[in-house]
């Protein structure tokens, strides 16, 4: 079997979604996951409502971005967050 030359590498960014329930608003943050293996960014997965703390999300993708954590285990991540 032949293997590819290249290494897969994912991009994790951060999004936004404001939260309405009656009269109430908030804004969540979550994570949006890329395939960037070959220079194009192509969209595998976003996620979304994952917490209200900005700061924490935030470490959660610079962590993800530095190791290049597979999205498969993505929730797995996100649970040892919370």
């Amino acid at each position: 079997m032949k293997r590819s030359k290249y290494k897969f590498k994912y991009k994790y960014t951060i999004n936004e979604k404001t939260i309405s329930i009656n009269d109430m608003s908030r804004i969540s943050y979550g994570v949006d996951i890329y395939d960037d293996t070959y220079g194009r960014k192509i969209l595998l997965l976003k996620i979304y409502d994952i917490s209200t703390e900005k700061n924490k999300v935030e470490d959660l993708i610079s962590s993800c971005n530095r190791l290049n954590a597979s999205p498969t285990h993505i929730f797995e991540i996100i649970e040892d967050i919370l």
